[in-house]
Order: structure tokens, then C-alpha cells, then sequence
């Protein structure tokens, strides 16, 4: 019975005669691994935020359709109709639009002040802004840069022309939600928007049970005066998660090379692995024992593959859940200029880490082993027949 550590020792010494191809096998696999999990790592972060954000947000959004398009929505009457409809809690008007900035367009929105929710999102992060005052998204303000210093003020242009100044800019953690905001004092935002008083964008609406979203919107159409078109959270979380996933499977595109490199490798290793009969009917010759050899086999295998398989889950892991990483926005959502940083929670990410270790190691493990099992099982005298001892 050969001593444990003299395996992995020899073991050790029987890939380092064939450095590079170890090295091959190693890339290969921790490639298959970080092609194959790392969309699945982006949907899966990217979902769960979406449903974290969307959770904070109405059951469901209104807007007026005037002429086949959005149109502005009256504010006391909207809420009024809306909260006639049984099953309706709440209705708040949105202020909200695009304008141009001076790197490009932005997204507009209101508040009028501190008991003011419509823009849940982006109260958790900065004050409300006064009268001629902005706080804006890090995308605005990274575009908007001289010498490292933000500049004080900031040009907006919609129906008309603006020019506030900039009194805060959200945390760099709130870049995916507000990248490219702005967020006026609500009187700021009608006047650049085109809005009068007494005017909305849309009108943000609860329900008392959210599986009633569904059922209310009919209600909801009769109650106004006006024509109206309104998305459900499900339908806009739908939306998002399709849209996620469309542009996540082009990373896939990738992926076949990748499995036809794997398949390549296993074949490779269960041929190597079947040309050292000799060197194991040598060993078994010296006194080692059919499951010295196994073990051999299998410490040569695992030599390569665990690393290879750590470095691919690390790498993967780091490409998506690096705090403010940059690259999906370049490569999936076609951003054009700095793309938000991602701040993702990676909930999910252990289990899909784990299958897809699974998924590459398995096989050329398998490859190993077979011969292994077989040479275990020969006469040393006939493993010696064979060519390839040293």
C-alpha cells in the first residue's frame, strides 16, 4: 500500500512532464465554465434586482393616451376615478419625462417636496431638491466632469430651457436605477416637461391584493374619461426579464466552441490516459496495488481540474458580482457612453457556480477514470506489452 502523499507527489510529477498540455486542459475547462455561467449569473442578478425595485414600486402605472400617444393626465380627476374603483388603495401622480442634457438624454423627474413618494426609488438616496436645484444620477454627473471637479449647474432642455444647479448626486450603489436622472423640485419639472399645473405624467396606482392588478384594470379603463393604457409590475417584470435574457443568450454564441473544445479535451484525456497502461503495469510490477493505481489516475485528474474549475468559478463570480463593474452595460445593454456600475446580490450564484463545475469537471474526470479502472484491473504482464513505459 503506497503512502498517500508519495500518490500526489507522483501524480504531480507525471503532469509536470506535460506542463503545456495541462495548462491547455486547464484553460478549456475554466472557460466552459465562465461562457456558461456567467449570462446565467447576469440574468439571474439582474432579475432579482428588477423584482426588488419593482416591489417598491405601484401595481400598477396609468397613463392617458391622447392622439396615439402619452399624454398629459389630470391630476384631481384622475385620482378621483382611480379611487372610486373598489379594490384601489392608493393613486399618486408621476411627474416624470425625457429632456435633453449636455452629453445627451436624461430622465426627468419631480418631486415637490419631502412627503412627496413619487419617486420612491430615489427618496432613500438624497434630499428633495428646492426651486432651481438638481441631484443627479452618477452617469449625469460622470459625463459632466472638469478636472475631477463636478460643474456647479447643469442645462436641461424638453419644451423648454433650464439651467439649475446641482446640489447633490446619488451613491455610486444607486447607479442602476438612477444612472441617467435628474431630479427636479416638481414645479422645475412641469416647466421644462411642458406640464401646466394640475398635470401628471402618469398616475402610479396600489391595490389592496396585488393578484387583483389584473382584474382592476378593466374597472380602471371605464372609470376614466379618457382613453388609457397601464402596465401591471408583472408585465413590466416580464418585460425586463425577456428582454434581459434575449440579450444575455447572444453571450451563448460562444458557448459551442467552447463544448466542442471540452468534448476535444475528454477525448484527449481519455486517450492519454489509456497510453499509460504501461506506466502502470511498471508500477504494479514494483508492488503498487490496483487502488495505488486508481488513486494515481485520479490525483493526475483532479491536479488539473481543480483549478481549474476554482479559477473559472472565480472568474465568473467576479466578472458579474465586482462592486460597480461596468462591462455588461458595453457588452449586452449598448451603452455608448459609462454605463452603470452593477451592484449585484449573488443569491443565486452558488448553485448555478456549483451545476456548471459539475458540468465540466464530471467528463473529464469520467475520461480518467475509466482507464484507470481498466489498468487496475489488468495482468502487469500485459500492461507491460503495451508502449509507452519509460
Amino acid at each position: 500500500m503506497t503512502g498517500r502523499l508519495t500518490i500526489w507527489l507522483w501524480a504531480a510529477r507525471d503532469v509536470l512532464r506535460h506542463p503545456w498540455q495541462a495548462l491547455l486542459t486547464g484553460v478549456a475547462l475554466s472557460s466552459v465554465i465562465i461562457f456558461a455561467t456567467v449570462p446565467l449569473l447576469l440574468s439571474t442578478g439582474m432579475t432579482s434586482l428588477a423584482e426588488d425595485i419593482l416591489e417598491k414600486g405601484p401595481s400598477l402605472v396609468a397613463r392617458r393616451i391622447s392622439g396615439g400617444q402619452w399624454g398629459p393626465i389630470p391630476v384631481a380627476e384622475a385620482v378621483e376615478a382611480a379611487l372610486s374603483v373598489p379594490g384601489v388603495v392608493s393613486a399618486r401622480p408621476r411627474i416624470w419625462g425625457v429632456a435633453a442634457g449636455p452629453d445627451g438624454p436624461v430622465t426627468v423627474v419631480g418631486i415637490a417636496d419631502g412627503t412627496d413618494r413619487n419617486a420612491e426609488s430615489f427618496s432613500d438616496f438624497a434630499s428633495p431638491p428646492k426651486r432651481g436645484e438638481a441631484v443627479v444620477g452618477p452617469g449625469v454627473l460622470a459625463t459632466n466632469r472638469e478636472d475631477g471637479a463636478p460643474l456647479p449647474s447643469l442645462t436641461l432642455m424638453a419644451e423648454k430651457r433650464l439651467t439649475v444647479a446641482v446640489a447633490g448626486c446619488f451613491d455610486e450603489k444607486s447607479a442602476l436605477v438612477a444612472h441617467d436622472i435628474v431630479v427636479l423640485h416638481a414645479d422645475d419639472a412641469r416647466e421644462i416637461l411642458g406640464l401646466s399645473p394640475g398635470y401628471a405624467s402618469d398616475l402610479a396606482i396600489r391595490v389592496f391584493h396585488e393578484q387583483e392588478a389584473d382584474a382592476v384594470m378593466p374597472d380602471l379603463a371605464d372609470a376614466f374619461a379618457w382613453p388609457s393604457r397601464m402596465t401591471t409590475r408583472t408585465e413590466a417584470l416580464k418585460s425586463y426579464t425577456a428582454s434581459t435574457a434575449r440579450r444575455g443568450g447572444l453571450f451563448y454564441l460562444v458557448l459551442a466552441p467552447c463544448i466542442l473544445a471540452m468534448a476535444l479535451i475528454v477525448v484527449a484525456a481519455y486517450g492519454n490516459a489509456a497510453r499509460g497502461s504501461a506506466n502502470a503495469g511498471l508500477l504494479k510490477a514494483l508492488g503498487w496495488t490496483a487502488p495505488d493505481i486508481v488513486r494515481l489516475f485520479l490525483c493526475k485528474a483532479l491536479l488539473v481540474t481543480v483549478p481549474a474549475v476554482a479559477a473559472g468559478m472565480a472568474c465568473s463570480y467576479f466578472l458579474i458580482y465586482w462592486p460597480g463593474t461596468v462591462w455588461p452595460g458595453y457588452l449586452f445593454f449598448g451603452w455608448k457612453q459609462t454605463p452603470p456600475g452593477l451592484h449585484l446580490a449573488p443569491s443565486d450564484a452558488i448553485p448555478i457556480l456549483a451545476l456548471a463545475a459539475a458540468a465540466a469537471a464530471t467528463p473529464y474526470l469520467a475520461a480518467n477514470l475509466w482507464p484507470a479502472l481498466r489498468c487496475a484491473a489488468a495482468d502487469p504482464h500485459d500492461l507491460l506489452r503495451s508502449k509507452g513505459a519509460w
